[in-house]
């Protein structure tokens, strides 16, 4: 990998050089975008630079320092903890895995997004009088589906209350409701 380069500078295609080191067939190497610049105890390569969990621009570029080999452009999407992003084993768009496999080869349980979290218009509690409830999503084409009775809602049970940027106001009647 030595000559090889890894960049999240559209204008430094030469800002971190990978380490001498080969990879073997179907063996895999990790390196953290630390900014930390250095090969740990662990014999892990830490890139000088950091990537922003919000996205960026990502490159791998060839040793003549001009030819991207591949990238994230203009960025790649939010990433979250614990959960791995990148492209399925079998090849195609880029997916978040269901469980991420350090140093093995990417799981098929995949998706292609991430359901930002719900928001509550009234917090959790004990009422004793009905009001209504405004539940709603910031991911598009979102839908949020609900029970009454306690049950996991499913694409199959359940009832929607919005699809998208929509919301809609639920009533939840007479008695006490726990949130």
């Amino acid at each position: 990998m030595d000559a090889y380069y890894l960049t999240d500078n559209a204008t430094n295609l030469t800002k971190w050089n990978f380490p001498a080191v080969s990879i073997q067939g179907n063996s895999y190497l990790i390196v953290f975008a630390s900014g930390k610049d250095v090969i740990d105890s662990g014999g892990d390569a830490h890139t000088s630079f950091s990537l922003s969990a919000s996205g960026e621009y990502l490159a791998i570029v060839r040793p003549d320092g001009t030819t991207i080999d591949d990238s994230f452009s203009p960025v790649y999407p939010e990433q979250f903890t614990d959960i791995s992003y990148g492209i399925p084993a079998a090849g195609g768009v880029s997916v978040f895995f269901q469980n991420n496999t350090p140093r093995a080869v990417n799981g098929s349980a995949a998706y292609p997004g991430v359901v930002k979290d719900t928001n509550f218009s009234e917090d959790r509690g004990f009422y004793s009088a009905p009001f209504a409830l405004e539940i709603t999503s910031a991911t598009p084409g979102a839908t949020i589906r609900y029970t009454l009775d306690g049950s996991k809602p499913t694409a199959s049970s359940g009832d929607d209350l919005f699809r998208s940027h929509q919301h809609h106001d639920h009533d939840l009647g007479e008695g006490d409701r726990d949130l």
